[in-house]
């Protein structure tokens, strides 16, 4: 049976810290959705280094074939964890400014080659893997597109307004936000909690399956 494999961060997990009732997120109601045997290797707090780990690792040992469909969150591309540093079950991220003196976007910049990177490569090697973005930089008025991102637009599962990157539709539509909120007014930050409510993750699954239905069969 074919399974559909999610990797990511929390916005691929039916992420319910406020204990709303939440116990399928998208994923897995889209595994049911497409029939397909539901595999979800996403860890909440995950960076792209333990995101293309994890990738890595199941390739090597078998665990992807090529009739498998693959969607790939590479979580906030200014989020760096390493799998190094990884003690007693805890993640631990550096601040790469203040430690290194690193310019954030450096590094966002770097994590958007090697998320495009990896996707291209999946797909050259014959797997069905596709992307989706949540937001360039953690700031929503950015709006200067990585030209690797759009040299693989192909690759990459826009939102259902048509935006590349998530955050920018779930702050227009907080309806389907864990806690409803919004842009805050005079600032580039917002109130509320961006991760998927119950309805939110339904509306999410019924927004891939109708995507990816026409080029997954």
């Amino acid at each position: 049976m074919s399974k559909l494999i999610v990797y990511g961060c929390s916005f691929s997990l039916p992420f319910d810290d406020l204990f709303q009732g939440i116990e399928k997120g998208w994923p897995e109601l889209l595994a049911l959705e497409l029939k397909l045997e539901y595999v979800n290797r996403a860890v909440a707090g995950s960076g792209w280094n333990n995101i293309s780990l994890n990738i890595e690792e199941d390739i090597l040992s078998g665990k992807i074939s090529k009739e498998d469909l693959i969607i790939i969150s590479p979580s906030y591309f200014q989020r760096i964890t390493f799998p190094e540093l990884i003690i007693e079950g805890t993640r631990q991220s550096y601040d790469l400014i203040g430690k290194y003196g690193k310019p954030q976007d450096s590094y966002v910049k770097l994590n958007i080659q090697r998320f495009c990177y990896k996707l291209h490569s999946l797909n050259e090697m014959g797997y069905r893997a596709y992307g989706w973005c949540w937001t360039p930089t953690g700031n929503r008025k950015e709006k200067t597109t990585n030209s690797n991102l759009l040299k693989y637009i192909d690759l990459l599962i826009p939102a259902p307004d048509g935006s590349l990157f998530w955050e920018d539709w779930i702050l227009d539509n907080p309806k389907y936000m864990l806690i409803q909120g919004g842009p805050i007014k005079g600032s580039l930050d917002f109130k509320g909690d961006t991760h998927f409510s119950k309805h939110g993750h339904k509306e999410v699954s019924n927004y891939f399956k109708s995507f990816l239905l026409p080029i997954y069969n």
